[in-house]
């Protein structure tokens, strides 16, 4: 399917829209978990959660794999044997899938850890739904589904709570999941092909497992700190940090919708011209833009936390301290994201992988360090956004050495990093007395500096890239202006 600027524009901002409205979902049945299942039980669901977390890699890299190759045969006119790998991927997907459910079922784990297996399951197989949907260009339909997934999983979830608790949660997670595949299918118009070849399986394997590799780094590093919390703190702690957590991992799901377009269009791209320059031009519009909108929403985050916390959740005042810290360390994981799927389009993973485990490694001696020095929760986040600094550091020097020599690889890094000094300046407020309606001055001052930011960016934006004026022009076109 051609691809334009302005398709990709309208595909990325339905997506996000989708994206948000989805987590905005996610945001309210977490708030409903923490609200009636209190701090030590909540912390139950979230350790369980992580289990379920870590269990989509049973998949092995067949999603990855297929996610790599697909587009690059049909960029290069190949369909048959797209949708020969596809075939394949889908049935070793399926067999990886049940085999995890078979060894939790065999091991006799917690009842309620075989059901977030059994949702893994269920999630691989939609997991495979979307990736044909993105592979097709229905973006729209792809954005449609995962929100209908979370809306479902909400109300079957939040049901079941009120009469089985944790395990409710999980059983209506595997429903909604179930519901979501059925309706999905007649929109993608499944047809199980037969066709299943061990050599296809070793090439998406290939390919695949150091793709997953990577992927399983990633989420591990961005997860480490609820691992160690779960771990080295009480149940309670890891409550307050997972409310924390929701609130300040807002921005990341701006390059997480940005990749499934930009993503396969770096891959369709690489396939015609097997060229790394003409790359970078999606890699620097899509950093420009990133690192000018993601402080946007950080800003609306932090500011709108506090009422949250203050009038719906007042147990989890403690998470206050954390959010804000949390919130700059995702500025940063955030921006990593498009060089991470630049580097994996030209195959040059190696030391992405490094990078990641030695991040991990340290994140972890830190964390425990931490823990065993009886020192505040709060320590986790300053560890964490060293981390993710880091992390962000390492991939822009190895996508961008390529074209710049290492000073201007580290003023870009530098003028990168600059967007985080509002998100800075937001949640400093805090340390200053406003008097009686103290709380009431320091929402009015965040949201005045994100509408101030976000104004300036599309300023900015607009004058140095073409992405801003293609978006008022296509809503224009929508409007009848």
């Amino acid at each position: 399917m051609p691809w334009s600027r302005k398709k990709a524009i309208t595909d990325i901002t339905f997506v996000t829209l989708s994206q948000y409205l989805t987590q905005f979902i996610l945001i309210l049945r977490g708030f409903i978990f923490a609200k009636f299942l209190g701090p030590e039980l909540f912390g139950v669901y979230s350790a369980i959660f992580l289990f379920y977390t870590y269990g989509v890699y049973a998949q092995l890299g067949i999603l990855d794999g297929l996610w790599r190759l697909v587009p690059y045969f049909l960029a290069q006119g190949d369909e048959a044997k797209g949708r020969n790998y596809l075939s394949t991927g889908f049935w070793a997907l399926n067999f990886f899938g049940l085999t995890f459910v078979f060894l939790v079922f065999i091991i006799k784990l917690n009842f309620i850890v075989l059901l977030s297996a059994l949702a893994v399951f269920f999630f691989l197989n939609f997991s495979f739904m979307l990736l044909k949907f993105q592979i097709q260009h229905k973006f729209k339909l792809l954005g449609v589904y995962q929100t209908l997934l979370s809306i479902a999983d909400l109300i079957f979830s939040s049901i079941l709570m009120f009469k089985l608790h944790v395990e409710g949660i999980y059983i209506g997670m595997n429903l909604a999941l179930i519901l979501t595949i059925l309706l999905a299918s007649k929109n993608l118009n499944l047809k199980f092909e037969r066709h299943f070849d061990l050599f296809e399986l070793k090439e998406i394997l290939k390919i695949g497992f150091v793709n997953l590799l990577i992927g399983f780094g990633l989420r591990l590093l961005m997860t480490m700190d609820k691992f160690s919390v779960a771990n080295f703190f009480d149940k309670a702690s890891m409550g307050f940090y997972s409310v924390a957590y929701s609130i300040g991992m807002l921005p990341f799901f701006i390059p997480m919708t940005l990749n499934q377009v930009i993503g396969q269009r770096m891959i369709e791209e690489y396939g015609r011209t097997k060229e790394v320059q003409s790359l970078k031009i999606f890699l620097d519009e899509s950093l420009i833009f990133l690192s000018f909108v993601l402080p946007f929403v950080s800003i609306f985050a932090i500011a709108f936390a506090e009422p949250f916390i203050i009038l719906l959740l007042p147990k989890y005042l403690y998470s206050l301290k954390l959010v804000d810290k949390l919130a700059i360390s995702f500025y940063f994981i955030s921006l990593s994201a498009i060089p991470l799927t630049f580097l994996v389009t030209i195959n040059e993973r190696k030391w992405i992988i490094v990078s990641e485990f030695l991040l991990i490694g340290l994140l972890f001696i830190v964390n425990y360090v931490i823990a065993k020095s009886s020192l505040e929760l709060v320590w986790i986040t300053y560890a964490v956004l060293v981390a993710y600094f880091l992390y962000f550091i390492s991939l822009i020097y190895l996508s961008y050495r390529k074209f710049y020599d290492i000073l201007k690889i580290f003023n870009l890094a530098l003028k990168l990093s600059l967007p985080v000094f509002p998100i800075f300046l937001v949640f400093s407020l805090k340390f200053i007395n406003f008097g009686e309606w103290g709380n009431l001055v320091k929402f009015s001052l965040r949201i005045i500096i994100g509408l101030i930011w976000i104004s300036f960016a599309i300023f900015y934006l607009k004058r140095k890239t073409v992405i801003i004026s293609q978006m008022i022009q296509i809503i224009r076109e929508r409007v009848g202006l």
